[in-house]
């Protein structure tokens, strides 16, 4: 699983980098998100728990837990399925 998960950021990281290729218009919200709330986010989308990210991220459950609140007042969502349904529209994923 923490291969999959260091793919997805790398290939996450590439997609921020080239947002020119995406065909919708970007919302500002995709530049307010740091690259450590990207990379949460990218693990949400794959259905990690807070656990699970936490030791992936080698971050506190807490930490993991308070960069899912900035994310979800950045996308105006409630949930993480909301939220990785917004990235994925996006094409972050």
């Amino acid at each position: 699983a923490y291969i999959n998960v260091v793919s997805n950021l790398e290939e996450l990281k590439s997609k921020k980098d080239n947002f020119t290729k995406i065909k919708k218009p970007l919302p500002n919200w995709i530049n307010s998100l740091s690259r450590r709330e990207t990379e949460v986010l990218s693990c949400i989308s794959i259905g990690l728990s807070d656990k699970e990210i936490s030791e992936k991220l080698y971050i506190s459950t807490s930490t993991v837990r308070s960069h899912c609140q900035k994310i979800y007042g950045k996308l105006l969502v409630k949930n993480r399925i909301e939220a990785s349904n917004i990235a994925k529209e996006y094409g972050l994923l």
